[in-house]
Parts: structure tokens; C-alpha cells; sequence
């Protein structure tokens, strides 16, 4: 029984094992979760980046334009200044001249001279009118070709916004597609580990009632080994006659001690059909217990000491089965010789089991080595480490962080592992059901706050980021102010002395028609800016509510689990004990297991 109980200990803590590891399972495809939430935000920030980058590169090519431009303007005006300034030196000269010619000549050389002078002004204005046409021409080609330039920069950046939201939902598929297949590994290693902890319970009742039978099996060896002692006894004495009437006596009686031993030989070969059941037992046992290691291995083990030991006692018995033979006259070697072929046929069935073991544990550990080489080639993830006290739950200090005291983790997992074999669930077992819920609320509540606060340090992020570009478009708007009035000072100062002779109507249309353009871009720019703004701003406060809402409900929960752990320890009373008979419950509380080393992790 001391073997027994060891072996089920060996068992439970192997099960124990077999539980961390999924457990730990479970956080590598949290970590894996978290990492791939973090890259996608990081992704997106990027792609912010480069879109801020981008217009502010665009931002910058325009005012490098726009400063081209109004040097060459200036350039043009100052040319323009400078040919006036020639043309009316001229002029004066050549009002001089007629001046001098009035006075020196007679009127008709003045007229001729005068109308040859007007004749040539007009055509140096036709000539002057016709440049300035053709420059008024050019420059409007020149906006043409500045529109479209502008045209073209935004259909590049709309072109790249659509491909950073065609990449972010990508990454956010190829993230639910990762989920969806972590929940269904974890699924499936949960249905396993219900399946193992199914066809384990049989095996233990099975090895009860095997050692029970080996115990019955030693008794009825002991019986025969004094039965063994005594005939054997007999014989000797039946052996030695002293005398030819002793000879009489000894064939009679060996005559009716045949039949005795012929009852004592059939006896023996029922013995030996009843170990031959217990090993095929024992090979079933090993049959059905093939699929989960530990087992396999506690099993191997057990059967092969069962295995050791029967085939002592059967060579014993056979020992005594083949002295009684000799003592009969050797008639049943033959059939002595045909149980010997069926052990040795037996025996070697139960080497193919073994080895059959063998090979699923071959198995069995290259899927291990498998396993721990995927876990040495996923990408490290660099968590913060906390420091606990000595021989305290992390889980404990949580609790005690929210201001419940009266949990003890330690305490809760020995009632939690001893629920196994309970039965109706009694006061005290409730209040530790509660016990346990109460503490999965506080860790969900401990996650829930953490996104809260996630939330609102990026609120308060998109807040500053939407200050800064209102801030720089009205700085833009100011410049783009500054550089049209400088402008439009500019070419009021240089047509102001021929403000009478040159189209007028022109100028004014273009530079309406620019400006309109402008004040139409700059619109349309700040009214994306702010839909979207607005939209980012609109789902990060109803995921703000639903956090709260969410928070508000745990602490309710909180509150009234705390009321129900008060009202049920009132009627429990300090003396009563709890009893285990049952195995049902063990499932009810198997998930509150789970989660709680979930968090523990």
C-alpha cells in the first residue's frame, strides 16, 4: 500500500507538471499576443511619422517654390525698373533736344519730329505690350504646372495613407488569426489533459484490485508450500519398506496417493491459469495506459515488478509442479511442456507491449524536444521583473494591495488541491469557492485599470499631437499671409508708375483666383485633419467608457462577493471539518485552478 500511495503521489505530481506546462503554454501565446499588439501600435506610430514627414516635406518644397518665384519676380521688376528708368532718360534727352530744336528750328521740323517720335513710342508700347502678354502667359502656364505638381504630392500621400491602412489591417487579421489559433491549441490541450485525467482514475482502481488479488495470490502460495512440505514428506517415508507387506502397503497406498496427487496437480495448474489472467491484466493495463508518459512510465514500472514477481512464484510452482510429476511417474510432461510454450508466448507479448511503450515514449520526448526547441526559437520578450517577498504568493500581495486581508493563497490552493474526492459542498467549501472567484475579479479588475491608464496616456497623446497641429497651420496660415502681402507690396510698387497703361484686370483675376485656390486647399486640409482627429479621438473615449463601465461592474462584483464570504463564514461554525468523498466537484473548481496560476505567471 506504502508503494501505491507513492506511485499516486508520483502521479498527482506529474499531472501537477503536465498543468504548468500548459500554463505556460498559455503565457507564451499571452506574451506572443501582447508582442504582436505592440508592434502593430508601433507600426501605426510610424506610419503617423511618415506622414507627418511627408507633408511637412511637401510644406517645405512649396515654400522653396513660392521663394524661387518671388526672387524671380523681384529679379523681373528690377529689370523692368531699370528699362523704365533708361526709357524715360531717354525721354528727357530727347525732350531736350526738341526743346533745343523749338528754339533753334521752325514749327513744321517740330510737328514731323513729333510725329515721328509718337509714331515710334506706339510701336515700342505695341512691342512692350506683346512681352508682357507672353510673360502674363508663361506665368499662368508656370501655376499650371505648380497645381499639378501640388495635385500629384496629394494623390501620394492619399496613395500611402491607403497602403498604411491596407498594412495595419493586415497586421490586425494576421493578430486575430494568431489568437484564434492559440485558443484553439489551448482548447485542445485542455480536452487532452480532461481525457488523461479520465482513463487515470480506472488504472488506479485497477491497481487496487491488483494488489489486492497479489496479496490473495501470497496466501494461496504460503498454502501450498506447506501442502508442498508435507507431501513431499510422505513420499520419502513412502519410499523406504522394510518388508514385503510394507511393500504392499506402500503400493496400495502410493495407488490411493495418486489420486491425491493428481488433485494436488490439478489444483497447481488452476493456480497457474489464475496468474495467467493477472498478466493478462496486466497487459491490458499497459495497453490502455499508452498515451500519456508519466502514466506510461508508473505503470511500466509497477508491471514490471508485478511481472518479476509472478514469474517467481510461477517457476516455484512449477517447480513443485514438475516434483509431483516425478513422484506420479512423469505423465504430464507434455502438457507441462505446452503451458511452458504459452508462458514463453506470453512473455514475449508482453516484450512487444514493452517495447511498443518504449516507442511512444520515444515519442513522446521527441515531441518534447520539439516543443522546447520552438520555445528557444520564439523572439525573446523582455518583461518587468517584480520582486515578491520569500515563501508569499504574488497573488497575495494583490490582494492585499486592494484591502482584502482575509484570503490566505496558500491555504485556498491546499483546500483547492485536497476538493478532489469531496462531496456536497458544505458551507465552508463555498465561502472557498467565493474565495477563489473574489481573487480572479481583483486580478481581471488589476488588468482592466492597467488599459485605463494605457487609454488615457494615449487621450492625452493624440490631445497634445492635435495642439501642436492646429498650432503649426496657424503658424503656415501666418506665412502664407506674410509672403502674398509681401508679394502683392511687390507688384503694387512696381506697376504703380504705369498703373494706367498696363491690364489691370489681369493681374487682379489671377491673383483672386490664386488666392481662392489657396484658401480652398488650406479648408480642405484642416477638415481632414479634424474628421480624422475626431474620429481617433470618438473610439478612444468609448473604449475609455466601456473600461470604466467594465471597472464599475468588477468592483460592484467585489463588493458583493465580500458580503456573501461574510454572511456564509457567520454560519459556519470553527469546528466543523470538511469531508471528501466525491470526485464531481473537482471539475466545478478545475477552472478556477487554471486561471489562478494563469495569474500567479
Amino acid at each position: 500500500m506504502a508503494t501505491l500511495q507513492a506511485a499516486n503521489d508520483e502521479l498527482r505530481a506529474k499531472l501537477t507538471d503536465i498543468q504548468i506546462e500548459l500554463q505556460q503554454e498559455k503565457n507564451k501565446v499571452s506574451r506572443l499576443e501582447r508582442e504582436k499588439s505592440q508592434e502593430l501600435k508601433a507600426e501605426h506610430h510610424r506610419a503617423t511619422v511618415a506622414v507627418t514627414e511627408l507633408k511637412t516635406k511637401l510644406h517645405e518644397e512649396k515654400q522653396k517654390e513660392l521663394v524661387v518665384t518671388r526672387e524671380t519676380l523681384l529679379r523681373q521688376h528690377e529689370m523692368e525698373l531699370m528699362r523704365v528708368i533708361k526709357i524715360k532718360d531717354g525721354e528727357i534727352q530727347r525732350l531736350n533736344g526738341l526743346v533745343l530744336t523749338l528754339r533753334d528750328g521752325s514749327v513744321d521740323k517740330v510737328r514731323s519730329a513729333l510725329l515721328a517720335e509718337v509714331e515710334e513710342t506706339r510701336r515700342s508700347w505695341e512691342a512692350e505690350r506683346y512681352r508682357l502678354q507672353q510673360e502674363v502667359q508663361e506665368l499662368r502656364g508656370a501655376k499650371r504646372y505648380t497645381e499639378e505638381a501640388l495635385t500629384s504630392a496629394q494623390q501620394a500621400c492619399q496613395a500611402r495613407a491607403a497602403e498604411l491602412r491596407s498594412a495595419h489591417h493586415q497586421h490586425q487579421e494576421e493578430l486575430n488569426r494568431t489568437k484564434r489559433d492559440c485558443e484553439k491549441e489551448v482548447r485542445r490541450l485542455l480536452k487532452r489533459l480532461r481525457e488523461a485525467e479520465s482513463q487515470f482514475l480506472p488504472l488506479l482502481d485497477k491497481n487496487k484490485r491488483l494488489s489486492r488479488k497479489n496479496e490473495e495470490l501470497a496466501l494461496a502460495l504460503r498454502r501450498l508450500d506447506n501442502k508442498l512440505r508435507f507431501v513431499t514428506q510422505e513420499n520419502l517415508e513412502m519410499r523406504r519398506p522394510s518388508s514385503l507387506n510394507d511393500l504392499d502397503c506402500s503400493h496400495s497406498s502410493s495407488y490411493h496417493g495418486y489420486s491425491q496427487d493428481e488433485r494436488e496437480m490439478e489444483f497447481l495448474r488452476l493456480q497457474v491459469l489464475e496468474q495467467q489472467h493477472i498478466i493478462d491484466d496486466l497487459s491490458k493495463a499497459l495497453e490502455t495506459a499508452g498515451y500519456v508518459k508519466n502514466v506510461i512510465v508508473c505503470v511500466r514500472e509497477e508491471a514490471e515488478l508485478r511481472y518479476r514477481h509472478l514469474t517467481q512464484e510461477y517457476q516455484a510452482l512449477q517447480r513443485a509442479y514438475a516434483l509431483l510429476a516425478e513422484t506420479s511417474g512423469g505423465n504430464y510432461d507434455a502438457e507441462n511442456e505446452i503451458k511452458v510454450r504459452q508462458m514463453e508466448g506470453e512473455e514475449l507479448r508482453l516484450k512487444n507491449d514493452i517495447q511498443d511503450i518504449k516507442d511512444q515514449n520515444e515519442l513522446l520526448e521527441f515531441r518534447i524536444l520539439e516543443l522546447e526547441e520552438r520555445e528557444r526559437r520564439s523572439p525573446a520578450i523582455n518583461f518587468r521583473q517584480l520582486h515578491f517577498p520569500e515563501g508569499l504568493s504574488p497573488l497575495q500581495i494583490y490582494c492585499e494591495a486592494e484591502g482584502v486581508t482575509d484570503i490566505l493563497i496558500s491555504e485556498l490552493m491546499k483546500k483547492l488541491d485536497i476538493l478532489g474526492d469531496n462531496a456536497n459542498l458544505s458551507n465552508e467549501e463555498q465561502v472557498v469557492a467565493i474565495h477563489a472567484r473574489t481573487v480572479l475579479t481583483l486580478a481581471e479588475k488589476d488588468l482592466f485599470s492597467k488599459q485605463k491608464g494605457y487609454l488615457d496616456e494615449e487621450l492625452d497623446y493624440r490631445k497634445q499631437a492635435m495642439d501642436q497641429a492646429h498650432k503649426r497651420i496657424l503658424e503656415l496660415e501666418a506665412m502664407l499671409f506674410e509672403a502674398l502681402q509681401q508679394e502683392e507690396e511687390s507688384m503694387m510698387d512696381g506697376f504703380k508708375v504705369e498703373r494706367s497703361r498696363l491690364s489691370e484686370t489681369l493681374t487682379e483675376e489671377e491673383r483672386e483666383g490664386l488666392r481662392r485656390a489657396t484658401d480652398q486647399w488650406k479648408r480642405t486640409v484642416m477638415r481632414e485633419l479634424r474628421e480624422r482627429d475626431v474620429q481617433i479621438l470618438r473610439e478612444r473615449m468609448e473604449i475609455l467608457q466601456l473600461t470604466q463601465q467594465r471597472n464599475k461592474e468588477l468592483e460592484e462584483l467585489i463588493e458583493t462577493q465580500k458580503r456573501q464570504i461574510k454572511e456564509l463564514e457567520e454560519k459556519v461554525s470553527p469546528a466543523d471539518d470538511i469531508s471528501f468523498h466525491h470526485h464531481g466537484n473537482t471539475c466545478t473548481l478545475y477552472n478556477y485552478v487554471h486561471y489562478l496560476y494563469s495569474f500567479i505567471l
